[in-house]
């Protein structure tokens, strides 16, 4: 009889994972479906010491809300090399600027996705401190927020002399 109850357990707890595991992002939970919400893509543009996001003024802050999955896609605009770290608490090092303290997507899952040299590939990894794009690179970052991140955060880029520049954006997260 225990036996019986065991595989009947095994059973319903399978058949609960098959409509759990729906391909496609969607998901069945007593009959009903639910989608996958649609990630929130933002457009941050990298120029020589500057970042935007699309559709925005220069300098204007970039707005997450916590719990909604966003999708940044990041474009060098510019000549040159740079770097994006999302965080708070700008460190020192010997006199410069030299990334922060508190990194927002520290244990946080990201998916990054992008393209180089006509090749396309994705990770999937656990926390991002720093990402450094070439020119005619494109790289997406994926990523969900908790609410206990809400709060004000930068966007910067610590390649020497850049940050000093001015080439740092405020990200405030709802």
């Amino acid at each position: 009889m225990a036996t019986k109850r065991l595989a009947l357990v095994g059973l319903t707890i399978t058949a609960l994972a098959v409509l759990l595991l729906v391909p496609g992002g969607a998901y069945s939970i007593q009959g009903q479906e639910h989608e996958e919400m649609a990630a929130v893509e933002l457009h941050v543009h990298m120029g020589e010491f500057s970042f935007q996001v699309d559709g925005q003024e220069p300098g204007m802050p970039l707005e997450i809300e916590a719990g909604m999955p966003y999708l940044l896609a990041f474009h060098i605009d510019g000549q040159i090399v740079h770097e994006a770290m999302l965080g708070k608490g700008v460190k020192d090092e010997d006199g410069m600027p030299h990334g922060y303290a508190s990194n927002l997507l520290d244990n946080i899952e990201v998916r990054l996705i992008g393209e180089m040299r006509d090749s396309e590939f994705e990770v999937e990894t656990m926390g991002l401190i720093e990402l450094e794009l070439n020119r005619e690179q494109l790289l997406e970052v994926k990523f969900t927020l908790p609410e206990e991140l809400a709060g004000e955060w930068e966007l910067g880029c610590f390649i020497p002399g850049h940050y000093e520049a001015g080439m740092k954006l405020p990200i405030i997260v709802n």
